[in-house]
């Protein structure tokens, strides 16, 4: 089949000799780069416009929580630790393997256990005092 498209560009990077041109060092070359017409029945170029690849920081919310997503009666707070634990920016606090992760749902559903074994006895504690 042949080419269907109408309008094609292509981004290519800076030569050594353009950049030596433009006063910049080898090493810079790469973070310029121009559109070029990838079609050769195009008419001819006005100029080349210069972009640069620059670095931009993208700040990321915190994800939200399972209460945020109506789920929170049904995931405990220590479960839901482990997942944020997991969700982290910071490597150091995420499980460094899967035997950690284990590790730390299991502590997390221990402690679950606790805290309900614990409501348990308090209601009926105060039912035995009425």
């Amino acid at each position: 089949t042949k080419d269907l498209a109408r309008h094609a560009m292509m981004p290519v990077t800076m030569t050594a000799d353009e950049a030596k041109f433009f006063c910049l060092l080898p090493s810079q070359r790469y973070q310029y780069f121009k559109l070029v017409d990838a079609k050769s029945n195009l008419s001819p170029r006005a100029g080349d416009a210069w972009y640069k690849l620059e670095s931009q920081e993208l700040p990321n919310a915190e994800p939200p929580t399972f209460a945020d997503m109506g789920a929170g009666e049904w995931v405990s707070e220590s479960v839901e630790a482990v997942v944020r634990a997991c969700l982290s920016k910071e490597p150091t606090k995420r499980p460094a393997n899967a035997r950690e992760l284990v590790e730390r749902y299991e502590t997390a559903l221990d402690h679950e256990q606790v805290v309900k074994q614990q409501a348990y006895s308090e209601r009926r504690a105060c039912r035995g005092r009425n």
